[in-house]
C-alpha cells in the first residue's frame, strides 16, 4: 500500500490546491524512479497533462510535453484541472499497491480543491461505481464547517465523528509533545 499525505499548512491565504502539497511531492519522488507508473499516469492523462503541470509545475519533468492544442477556452480551465487532477490520483494506486490520498484540515480548502472533491466522488451513491484502486480520507474540523459548506454536500463512503477528548487522554497527547507540563 502507499499512503499519500496532503492539508492545509494554516488559516493564512493559500494558493490552489494547498492541500495537495505533501501528496504530490510523494508522487514525484516515486515518478522519478518508477516508470511504470510514470507511463501509466501520462497516458491516463493524456492532453490534460498540460492542464496539470501547469497547476502543479512539481510534475512537469515527468509528464510529457503536449504540443500545443485548442483545449477550449480559458473559462474551461479549472475544469480542465480538476478531471486531470482525477485521472492522476485514480491511476496513483493498482490491484498490487492500492493507494490512499489523506487530506486533513480541508475546511482551509479553496474553490479548486472542493471542486476537486465533488467531482472525484462516485458518480452515485453505488461506491463500486469507482474503478479507482485509490481511497481518498478527507478531514476537517466540523466546528470550522457551516451547514452549506461543500464540504457537507460529500457523499463519503464511510463517515465518522471524533468526540472531544478527555482531560487525561489531553494531558498525555500534549506532554507527548512538549514534554512534562
Amino acid at each position: 500500500h502507499w499512503v499519500l499525505r496532503g492539508g492545509a499548512q494554516s488559516r493564512g491565504a493559500s494558493r490552489p490546491l494547498q492541500l495537495f502539497d505533501g501528496v504530490m511531492q510523494e508522487v514525484a519522488a516515486v515518478l522519478r524512479h518508477d516508470g511504470n507508473l510514470c507511463g501509466s499516469v501520462a497516458r491516463a492523462l493524456g492532453a490534460t497533462s498540460s492542464a496539470l503541470v501547469e497547476a502543479i509545475p512539481l510534475l512537469a519533468p515527468f509528464l510529457p510535453a503536449q504540443p500545443e492544442s485548442n483545449l477550449g477556452s480559458e473559462a474551461h480551465a479549472e475544469n480542465r484541472t480538476v478531471q486531470a487532477l482525477c485521472a492522476l490520483v485514480d491511476n496513483l494506486g493498482n490491484a498490487a499497491r492500492p493507494a490512499l490520498v489523506v487530506l486533513e484540515d480541508c475546511q482551509w480548502a479553496d474553490n479548486l480543491t472542493l471542486s476537486w472533491l465533488q467531482a472525484w466522488q462516485p458518480p452515485s451513491d453505488d461506491v463500486t461505481a469507482r474503478t479507482s484502486h485509490t481511497m481518498v480520507l478527507v478531514s476537517f474540523r466540523s466546528e470550522d464547517v457551516g451547514p452549506r459548506h461543500p464540504l457537507r454536500a460529500l457523499r463519503p463512503t464511510s463517515h465518522m465523528t471524533l468526540g472531544l477528548l478527555d482531560e487525561e487522554t489531553l494531558r498525555k497527547l500534549l506532554q507527548s509533545m512538549a514534554g512534562p507540563l
